[in-house]
């Protein structure tokens, strides 16, 4: 607990960047080993002292900004694992909108450096200094999607009411943080991000920061949109948003290796969140926004791409989501993008798929074109193939498919075979 390595003024820059340094790791190893670990939680919360101190640290600009951040994150897994005794969400939020972190978040996306090394062949000052801003804003980005997210830790147990109240607390600091500005300097960020992956190539020295701190600020974004109030979501310029979401979706898509896929990942998450929020308020024409066909063939694509099973699996709950807003164009190339989904190799994907179909021929509506593409005989023959992979444990723990959730999606499966074939006879 020893942090309180103050800049002294009096130090040359070698100490002091070595005193920085080690502050910086001992409040990363805080925030690391206070997660989920109540032992360690109840230690910190039998000693005011010491809590007062962790506060006193994060308020004080004489620490660096990375210590002050790592401490928030301790303070937040203390709260967190304690079920929120202890009342640190403000003193975390204060430290966030600091004009350290995200107010300058775009500023180091648009000042790259291009120089990797400087004559003696060591990093440059330069880059040096971009790195440590990015790994503020990351680390930052992180946070605020941690304290914005609903979610109950899996050892806290809480009734309807509770987790009711949980969710309207959570509401407020949502609205809190969209009042604050915040949200707007995340669409800034990913308005950022599009037009650097436009230019930078991806063997460029900045590109994976450039692509985690994306992943974050997505994250972000899809804890805002989860959790803000109905008004909130209706005042928002959805169209604005969701067009610039769409260009770097798009974008990551045509160029995704490895190091983008996670971003991927999150993008698709989001948009999920998004039309999911859309869904669920489809009677309020303040709530929705046209689709461009542009975008439906975006998730078509992704939805057969192999970039990732949970990048096709998210496609496939949007075009679902899609369907019940009111998708009525291209609604056949759709529905075929979903059957060949069937087929594929990771049951996750064929699990979404079959929710899927469940929505969409759950009723007559719809059944020209379950005849047209034969979808009851492709049913038919999924269900010994779904069979055989739920007897093999080993592929169904690789593929990360629940075998609970597995044998659910069968009995559902010929469940909906034998309804649909009543259906036809009448």
């Amino acid at each position: 607990l020893k942090l309180e390595v103050k800049a002294d003024t009096d130090d040359n820059s070698d100490i002091l960047a070595a005193k920085t340094l080690r502050s910086n790791n001992a409040a990363r190893l805080l925030h690391i080993g206070t997660d989920q670990n109540i032992v360690l939680a109840r230690k910190f919360e039998s000693n005011n002292n010491v809590l007062q101190r962790l506060v006193n640290m994060v308020s004080s600009h004489d620490q660096d900004i990375i210590t002050r951040l790592h401490i928030c994150g301790t303070l937040y897994n203390i709260s967190l694992t304690l079920n929120s005794k202890l009342n640190i969400i403000s003193v975390i939020l204060q430290v966030i909108g600091s004009k350290e972190v995200l107010h300058e978040a775009c500023d180091y996306l648009k000042n790259i450096p291009e120089t990797v090394a400087d004559e003696n062949g060591m990093y440059s000052e330069s880059l040096l200094r971009w790195r440590k801003g990015m790994d503020a804003q990351i680390l930052a980005l992180e946070l605020l999607a941690n304290v914005c997210c609903v979610d109950v830790p899996e050892d806290v147990e809480l009734d309807e009411i509770k987790y009711r109240k949980y969710a309207q607390e959570h509401e407020k600091l949502v609205q809190v943080m969209i009042d604050s500005g915040a949200m707007a300097r995340i669409v800034s960020i990913f308005l950022s991000i599009g037009e650097i992956l436009q230019t930078v190539d991806p063997g460029h020295h900045t590109r994976e920061s450039v692509l985690t701190m994306g992943q974050r600020a997505s994250g972000c974004l899809d804890n805002f949109i989860q959790n803000m109030s109905l008004q909130s979501f209706k005042s928002m310029d959805k169209k604005t948003i969701w067009d610039i979401v769409y260009k770097v979706m798009t974008l990551v898509k045509a160029r995704a290796d490895e190091e983008e896929i996670e971003f991927l990942e999150s993008l698709t998450a989001l948009s999920w969140s998004f039309y999911r929020r859309m869904k669920e308020n489809k009677s309020d024409k303040n709530c929705l926004i046209e689709i461009p066909q542009s975008q439906i063939i975006v998730l078509m694509e992704l939805a057969t791409s192999p970039t990732s099973p949970f990048v096709r699996s998210n496609s496939l709950g949007i075009l679902g989501e899609l369907y019940e807003i009111g998708l009525n164009n291209i609604f056949l190339p759709v529905v075929s993008t979903i059957a060949n989904c069937l087929n594929d190799n990771s049951i996750s994907v064929v699990v979404q798929s079959l929710f899927v179909i469940f929505t969409i021929f759950g009723d007559e509506t719809n059944n020209d074109v379950f005849i047209r593409l034969k979808l009851l005989d492709v049913l038919r023959t999924l269900v010994p193939r779904l069979r055989s992979r739920a007897q093999d444990n080993n592929n169904a723990r690789l593929l990360r498919m629940d075998a609970k959730d597995l044998d659910d999606a069968i009995a559902n499966l010929r469940a909906f075979i034998e309804y649909k074939e009543r259906e036809m006879k009448t």
